[in-house]
């Protein structure tokens, strides 16, 4: 998405000028990225494992408990 966007302010600059200012608009437009405080695309997926081990993991204990008070009704 950074690239995208460095790519389409840069096709509205002259030539000459945008491959002077590439770097500097990198720069800012990752600087921007950074004060908004967005996560990547790997924190995501590192989170969308995490959450679904933990949802395997409540179903295990939810299945569990289901079994244990089905033993204590029957006895």
């Amino acid at each position: 998405m950074l690239k995208d966007l460095s790519k389409s302010i840069l096709q509205l600059l002259p030539a000459d000028v945008a491959e002077e200012l590439k770097h500097n608009i990198d720069a800012a437009i990752q600087g921007h990225f950074e004060q908004m405080n967005l996560a990547t695309r790997q924190q995501l997926d590192i989170q969308e494992k995490i959450l679904k081990r933990t949802r395997e993991r409540v179903d295990q204990l939810e299945q569990l408990v289901t079994e244990m008070e089905k033993k204590l009704n029957n006895e």
